[in-house]
């Protein structure tokens, strides 16, 4: 009797793959940037690049066999490419859906000029024919070791791939790859220790979805606000809102230096614990998600938990909350806290500064919770 095989096709994998017509990306050498450039047949927006930076340190070869140009400080340095003279092949740009041809250029900068100093090298800025029309950029590899380039890159629509094996800046690294949002990053390498925050840095940038950030160092005001990813290791950081509405999976720990609004929104889980030394907590993580707030760390009496609502309220997944030492109080209504975990919380409270309030109201734990662990330390307990 013959046997009957059937034989299982996997499904197609929906990872991202770099195309496999784009040009193969040249080596990268410290210190250098090497980026994959488009240009668009009968591109409205023209098909030019337009750069600038500060100290006139930067060499470019534009990609088109035409002469380097060297920069000027502070003064913009611009090409327009002539579609029919690119000599690479015809693709057909698909993602957007516009099916339009395009050819690519290898744009290489390398500076010469480089001693060192803090220079804003931007490579995003508008387009001379169109001031709203965006830079064209597709993949950027660089390395800016011995160097201290602040590189501005925001609003690339086109740019998926960003590799960095030096960020450069061997004091205040974090002005390093210093305007970096509002990208689709695909493929994103950088060095692990290298991953710094800084104002508005990473915000409304997505990130590979098998990608697991690494830890960020010198979190700043709103430098992951809006980002989406996979999962971050430790956060550092001070300033306003940091992770104000980001799509996080997981994160394993905070330290929360100062600031407000820091997780406002945000869909995140922190799987270990948070060491806050902020005094200010308002709506620091009201409406965020995360099923686990255990401070390892907490100030005895935080200013404005109360201000717009409660610094805790709109958490309506969290079944874990511990605050050691806490004097004031709070609400978490509507949170899905169990009588075991309401008492853990009670627990870990401090002795009440004068007449303070606890609301659990909907809490599944409210109604068999022992309210007596937190009125025996001067709390008011509400659970209805």
């Amino acid at each position: 009797m013959s046997e009957l095989y059937i034989k299982v096709q996997p499904p197609a994998s929906t990872e991202w793959q770099r195309p496999t017509e784009w040009l193969t990306m040249p080596t990268i050498e410290s210190p250098s940037l090497n980026g994959l450039y488009f240009i668009f047949e009968d591109n409205p927006n023209g098909n030019a690049l337009v750069m600038e930076d500060s100290r006139g340190f930067t060499s470019v070869d534009w990609g088109d066999n035409s002469a380097t140009a060297s920069f000027t400080a502070n003064t913009l340095i611009s090409h327009s490419y002539n579609y029919d003279n690119v000599t690479s092949s015809i693709n057909v740009y698909t993602e957007d859906g516009s099916n339009r041809n395009y050819k690519q250029v290898i744009v290489k900068l390398t500076f010469p000029g480089a001693n060192n100093a803090e220079n804003f090298l931007e490579i995003a800025q508008p387009l001379p024919t169109n001031t709203s029309g965006r830079p064209a950029w597709a993949e950027i590899n660089c390395n800016f070791l011995n160097t201290s380039n602040r590189l501005y890159m925001n609003n690339l629509p086109y740019l998926r791939i960003f590799k960095c094996t030096d960020i450069g800046f061997s004091s205040n690294p974090e002005r390093g790859l210093y305007a970096m949002s509002y990208n689709n990053y695909k493929i994103f390498e950088i060095p692990a220790d290298q991953f710094y925050g800084g104002f508005t840095k990473w915000q409304y940038s997505t990130f590979p979805d098998d990608l697991d950030l690494p830890d960020l160092k010198s979190g700043g005001t709103y430098s992951l606000r809006g980002v989406t990813a996979k999962s971050i290791g430790h956060i550092s950081g001070s300033g306003t809102g940091w992770l104000d509405s980001a799509n996080i999976g997981f994160c394993k720990d905070l330290r929360i230096n100062s600031g407000q609004d820091l997780m406002k929104n945000s869909i995140i889980n922190i799987s270990g614990s948070i060491n806050a030394t902020a005094t200010t907590f308002r709506r620091n993580f009201q409406n965020c998600t995360t099923r686990r707030l255990v401070f390892s760390a907490i100030p005895a009496q935080p200013s404005s938990m109360a201000n717009n609502g409660g610094c805790f309220s709109g958490m309506k997944n969290l079944e874990e909350m511990i605050v050691p030492g806490l004097q004031n109080g709070f609400t978490i209504a509507g949170s899905n806290m169990s009588a075991t975990a309401l008492d853990a919380m009670f627990t870990s409270l401090g002795t009440a500064n004068g007449s303070q309030t606890i609301t659990v109201t909907g809490n599944p734990g409210a109604a068999t919770c022992d309210t007596s662990i937190a009125t025996n330390k001067g709390f008011t307990v509400v659970i209805s």
